[in-house]
């Protein structure tokens, strides 16, 4: 068990290093909100999360539903990651 947690983190440090952050989860994080609690706000699946921030697409409902629990804008959260 101790390794795969440790794994998990190491696995989204290499993320990071390979890839920039995407803007919604410098949103989250600046607002100090696990995926989980994000979700919760925004009324989608933590899973939903997960998949846009690893630039994974997402539908519109829930790219909308983010975008109000963050208040903010849908293009502000996705338009540089999906061009």
């Amino acid at each position: 068990m101790t390794i795969l947690s440790h794994g998990a983190g190491i696995c989204a440090l290499l993320r990071s290093m390979d890839q920039p952050i995407t803007p919604l989860e410098l949103e989250r994080r600046n607002r100090h909100l696990t995926q989980d609690q994000l979700a919760a706000l925004a009324d989608v699946r933590r899973g939903t999360i997960a998949r846009a921030e690893r630039r994974f697409g997402i539908n519109l409902r829930a790219g909308l539903r983010l975008a109000r629990a963050l208040d903010t804008q849908v293009e502000a959260l996705f338009g540089e990651v999906y061009p």
